[in-house]
């Protein structure tokens, strides 16, 4: 088989099961299998696979059938053009994240810190990506980012090892824990977050492909906001003063979250929108 031929046939394979971006994906796969970009095709078109690298190639086309997602077949992603690496035992990074990201850098910049440091404070870390991003915009803030699973925490050390952000520690705890706040023995200028929020009885109808992600990085509990209240009742005690809490949401909890900010005595509190007019982080001080 011609490398043109393998590129044609997983195409319509991909095409025929209905697989959405499938372009996309066959490009990507192609590349990653033989390190051949799309634009590259014509000048190898006529070239014949190996054998061992074609049955490879079409292995990797079946999971993508199969709805595994596209990010666990490559073992990486892109965020804000960074690369991260992911596993299928972590949520994988979206592009909805970023307006969490912008917002956090931009309360960074009014920041007056009454330390000799910014201090910043990653709940529900994951892959790692708000910390690592605000770490490498902030050289001089320290960064802390907590996760609790085994497999996300490898992979949260992995990123921070790969970007070379000096500036982030990680922490191995559970953010559930109401009594950890009590046991850091540090105060933040700001809190982010991006915790698990959709609703228990959801998640058996979401997309096919999201179902693949772990159900820990999805599960918010009955009403989705188990991890808000938590954080916003607790997590708030390691605030300074004029300190601030930004986390993301799903498109139909503004209200919601909202009241939970002003039920714990935040001001200011905003409600931010995404590329596509949904709400989607809310930030307040305290």
């Amino acid at each position: 088989m011609t490398y043109a031929e393998a590129y044609i046939r997983a195409k319509s394979l991909l095409k025929n099961s209905g697989v959405e971006g499938y372009a996309f994906d066959v490009a990507s796969l192609f590349e990653f299998c033989f390190n051949i970009p799309r634009i590259d095709l014509p000048l190898h078109r006529s070239d014949e696979v190996p054998t061992s690298k074609c049955k490879n190639f079409f292995n990797l086309v079946e999971k993508r059938i199969k709805h595994e997602p596209l990010q666990y077949i490559l073992g990486y992603c892109y965020f804000m053009g960074q690369k991260y690496f992911v596993s299928n035992e972590v949520l994988i990074p979206r592009e909805d994240t970023e307006i969490l990201i912008r917002k956090s850098v931009d309360f960074l910049k009014s920041t007056k810190s009454d330390s000799n440091k910014v201090k910043v404070l990653d709940l529900c870390s994951g892959t790692g990506i708000v910390a690592i991003s605000l770490a490498s915009s902030f050289r001089d803030a320290e960064f802390f980012a907590i996760e609790l699973y085994d497999k996300a925490f490898e992979c949260l050390k992995k990123n921070v090892a790969f970007v070379g952000t000096k500036n982030v520690k990680v922490l191995k705890s559970d953010v559930l824990d109401r009594y950890l706040p009590n046991r850091i023995n540090e105060r933040f200028d700001l809190i982010v977050a991006n915790p698990p929020y959709i609703k228990a009885s959801e998640i058996n109808f979401l997309q096919e492909e999201v179902k693949k992600e772990p159900r820990t990085a999805l599960d918010g509990g009955k009403d989705g906001l188990k991890f808000y209240k938590v954080i916003l009742n607790y997590w708030k005690n390691l605030l300074k003063d004029d300190g601030g809490i930004c986390v993301e949401i799903g498109y139909n909890q503004a209200k919601c979250v909202t009241e939970l900010f002003n039920k714990n005595g935040f001001k200011n509190v905003k409600v931010i929108k995404d590329i596509n007019c949904l709400d989607r982080v809310v930030f307040g001080t305290i």
